[in-house]
């Protein structure tokens, strides 16, 4: 499990993916969260972000959560091409 201590930001490595990659690959980031823990969010910079998450108003779990569904929406254009039938083939040649 990441370490993500609530209301820190020193040492957060799940903050660190957000600043150094996240916010590197999009202008503007959208956090959904459950309608009992509040509306969803929309930030346009790390900073914003930050600011939330150091006065509580975001959790870790929404951090992990949301971060874990960028990353997997980022990634969806590369696992489908790893599906390929070419890639396939080539991977099989290359590796076994």
């Amino acid at each position: 499990m990441a370490y993500c201590p609530e209301g820190e930001i020193l040492d957060n490595s799940v903050l660190a993916l957000y600043r150094n990659l996240v916010f590197k690959l999009t202008d503007k980031l959208t956090f959904y969260r459950e309608p009992e823990y509040g509306s969803d969010l929309e930030f346009s910079n790390y900073e914003s972000l930050e600011k939330l998450y150091l006065s509580k108003e975001i959790n870790p779990v929404d951090l992990k959560q949301n971060l874990a569904n960028f990353l997997s929406e980022y990634l969806k254009p590369i696992r489908t091409q790893c599906l390929h039938p070419d890639f396939l083939e080539l991977y099989a040649k290359a590796y076994w």
